[in-house]
């Protein structure tokens, strides 16, 4: 089953594509300790908080002025799931 391969990825780079939000199965993912989401005009992380193993966190959406109002909400995001968050050592946000 190619979702039960998946349950033990530990890193997972998303860059460059017209990702509007993380799906719902990223829940499942739970060895991953490394996410990485660059130059995507994604606008919510809701299950952000689910990922307990994360260590590493880096999030650069789209930086154009028409998705700041999209950056915004996935920075709520971040706001709210790093109390769950508590194995991350490292953060890195962009695109304000």
């Amino acid at each position: 089953d190619q979702m039960r391969a998946l349950t033990e990825l530990e890193k997972l780079e998303i860059d460059l594509c017209g990702l509007e939000a993380l799906p719902a199965s990223i829940v499942h993912l739970n060895q991953l300790q490394e996410l990485s989401i660059i130059g995507c005009p994604i606008g919510d992380i809701p299950s952000l908080q689910t990922l307990t193993s994360l260590r590493r966190l880096f999030i650069f959406p789209l930086a154009e002025p028409e998705h700041r109002g999209r950056n915004g909400r996935v920075f709520q995001s971040l706001a709210c799931a790093l109390p769950h968050l508590q194995q991350l050592r490292e953060l890195g946000l962009g695109g304000i």
